[in-house]
């Protein structure tokens, strides 16, 4: 009888298996260290409610992250959505919990604002937690012309 490990073989998989792979559990794993904190302080001193419905919803993110991935055969920049969703589920953590330890009352604010408090709480996430957003389509767009370019010269080469 095979192991796990041994079921799937070097010619049942393409050369893209091993580094897709790695980049499912390596995008989840990024973000560990930021959410399970960040959850548990929530949930103890904000909101156990609010707490577990977000928690599911950057599970459901980090299980969709694959099936971007199967849907287009490849990287592509719409990745971010699922990432941008685990940024904004840690954002709302990280501001609800200092919010509450500086005296505040964030669930209040919650029912007050509604709209604001989870754009805030995106935001916090996604520019104080991780300041490379803002330059995340700039990077993006240089990383596919520098891509485009490259790949035509060895293209070039092989024709010429």
């Amino acid at each position: 009888m095979k192991g796990v490990w041994e079921m799937i073989t070097d010619q049942d998989v393409t050369e893209k298996f091993a580094p897709n792979a790695s980049r499912f559990a390596g995008n989840t794993f990024e973000q560990s260290p930021i959410f399970l904190p960040a959850l548990w302080m929530y949930t103890l001193f904000c909101d156990s409610n609010t707490g577990a419905n977000l928690g599911f919803l950057y599970l459901f993110s980090r299980a969709i992250y694959p099936l971007f991935y199967i849907a287009n055969g490849k990287f592509t920049f719409w990745f971010e959505f699922c990432t941008q969703i685990g940024y904004g589920v840690n954002g709302v953590f990280v501001l609800g919990s200092l919010f509450q330890s500086l005296g505040g009352d964030w669930i209040g604010f919650l029912r007050d604002a509604p709209i604001v408090a989870p754009i805030l709480g995106f935001l916090f996430g996604t520019l104080a937690m991780v300041p490379g957003l803002p330059l995340g389509p700039l990077y993006a767009y240089i990383h596919y012309k520098v891509d485009h370019a490259r790949a035509l010269k060895s293209v070039q080469k092989l024709d010429g």
